[in-house]
C-alpha cells in the first residue's frame, strides 16, 4: 500500500509539475522577446491548471498583438514626422542661399512656421503614447472652407518638394464647399496621399487633386496619378 501511495503520488505530481513547468519555459521565452509559444492543452486536465495554462496563452497573445501595434505606431509616426522636418528644411535653405527673396521669403517662413505647428502637435500625439495605442486620437473637428483648405494645402506641399519635374492640378467647384473635419488630421493624410502620387510617377508626370460633393452629404477628395500605380 505504501509503495502504491507513493507511485500514484508520483504519477500526479508528474501530471501537474509538468504543464507548470512548460508555463515557466514559455514565460521565459516571452520575457526574452519570444511571443511565438506552444502550450497544450491535453497535457492539464485540472482545471486550476487548465485555467492557468489558458490565462497565460492569452496574455501571450495580447502581447504579441500590442508589440504588433506598437511597432506599426512608430513605423507611422517616423513616416509622417518625416515630411515636416523635409519641407522646414527645404524652405528654411531656399531663404537662407537667397533662392526666394522679398515677400516670397516672408511666405516661405510663414510656411515654415505652419509646418512646425505641425510637427509640434504630431510629437504632442507620440508622447500621449497611451491614447495613441488605444487608438483614440484628440479631435479638433470644426467647420472648413474645403476649397480654400485644399488649395493651401496642396500650394505648400508642391514648393517644399525638391524635384519640381511634375505637374500638380486642382480642381475645384465653382462654389465654395464647407465640411466638418480636424484641418491637420485631414492635411497629414493629404500629404501622405500625395507623397505616394509622385513616387509612383515617371519624368514629366501629372497628379490631379479633384474636390466634388456626393449626394449632398459627403465631401470628396481624389488624388490621381498617372503614374506606374501599384499591383492590385
Amino acid at each position: 500500500l505504501l509503495i502504491m501511495g507513493w507511485g500514484v503520488i508520483y504519477v500526479l505530481s508528474r501530471r501537474i509539475s509538468k504543464p507548470i513547468q512548460n508555463v515557466a519555459k514559455a514565460a521565459s521565452q516571452v520575457r526574452e522577446g519570444n511571443y511565438n509559444i506552444s502550450l497544450k492543452e491535453e497535457e492539464s486536465h485540472e482545471e486550476e491548471i487548465y485555467e492557468l495554462v489558458e490565462s497565460f496563452k492569452e496574455m501571450t497573445t495580447r502581447l504579441k498583438h500590442m508589440e504588433k501595434l506598437r511597432a506599426e505606431l512608430f513605423a507611422g509616426v517616423t513616416h509622417d514626422l518625416k515630411s515636416p522636418v523635409t519641407s522646414i528644411s527645404g524652405l528654411i535653405q531656399a531663404v537662407r542661399d537667397e533662392v526666394v527673396t522679398g515677400n516670397e521669403s516672408k511666405e516661405f517662413l510663414n510656411i515654415s512656421l505652419k509646418e512646425t505647428q505641425r510637427l509640434q502637435r504630431m510629437i504632442e500625439d507620440l508622447l500621449d503614447y497611451n491614447a495613441m495605442a488605444a487608438g483614440s486620437f484628440k479631435m479638433h473637428v470644426k467647420s472648413e472652407n474645403m476649397k480654400s483648405f485644399l488649395q493651401e494645402a496642396c500650394y505648400h506641399w508642391q514648393i517644399t518638394q525638391e524635384e519640381q519635374n511634375f505637374e500638380i492640378v486642382v480642381e475645384l467647384p465653382s462654389e465654395d464647399v464647407w465640411a466638418k473635419m480636424d484641418s491637420m488630421r485631414v492635411q497629414e493624410i493629404l500629404i501622405n496621399l500625395l507623397n505616394n502620387a509622385k513616387q509612383a510617377l515617371d519624368e514629366s508626370g501629372k497628379i490631379k487633386v479633384v474636390l466634388y460633393e456626393w449626394n449632398g452629404e459627403q465631401v470628396c477628395i481624389d488624388i490621381i496619378d498617372n503614374g506606374k500605380g501599384i499591383p492590385k
